[in-house]
């Protein structure tokens, strides 16, 4: 089923454990396949051209571009395309960027990763394109310095990529009801 490429990959190596710390790498994926995937990694696919179907665990989404799509650690994704899909994806192990120990800093958790009843992905706008490609673009300038900060950059920049997202998304009523309405006041 697998149809497409990937670019070599820009790594950062955690130094004391020799593991990803963090990763991007472009890839494509021709009209009709599909690419599947289940690591310990965190991960946000950019989808910068086509439309698919993200499948999540059980659960199905589809989207286009352009686009996010989030999966936690552990999560089998299945990525599908209706037609030719081009990206990049973003990968960070959790002792990188900690989303569960630092969920008050980063906001995400249980927004984009580990929401079993919310939605994995982040519709953009056009005008939101350059806004994401230019973090992205820091992202790559600075694995491509090799830095003593880089780390710290590199920490900072997905931080932000991940704040710009969740103020995309869409959240469902809590516990899947409307909010009370606010007492009248007489």
């Amino acid at each position: 089923m697998k149809s497409g490429s990937q670019a070599a990959a820009l790594t950062l190596l955690d130094p004391r454990e020799g593991h990803i710390a963090f990763q991007l790498q472009n890839f494509t994926l021709a009209a009709g396949s599909g690419f599947s995937e289940r690591s310990n990694y965190f991960s946000v696919r950019w989808i910068t051209t086509g439309s698919g179907a993200w499948d999540l665990d059980l659960a199905t989404f589809s989207f286009s571009s352009p686009a996010l799509l989030f999966a936690a650690p552990y999560q089998d994704i299945l990525l599908r395309s209706q037609e030719p899909i081009t990206g990049v994806c973003i990968r960070f192990h959790a002792e990188f960027l900690c989303i569960e120990t630092h969920h008050e800093a980063v906001g995400c958790n249980g927004v984009l990763f580990n929401n079993v009843y919310g939605v994995p992905l982040a519709r953009l706008a056009p005008e939101d394109e350059p806004i994401f490609d230019a973090i992205v673009e820091q992202m790559q300038a600075e694995l491509g310095l090799g830095a003593l900060a880089t780390s710290m950059v590199i920490g900072i920049a997905i931080s932000a990529a991940i704040a710009f997202a969740i103020a995309r998304v869409t959240l469902p009523p809590e516990n899947g009801r409307l909010p009370a309405a606010a007492p009248e006041e007489i």
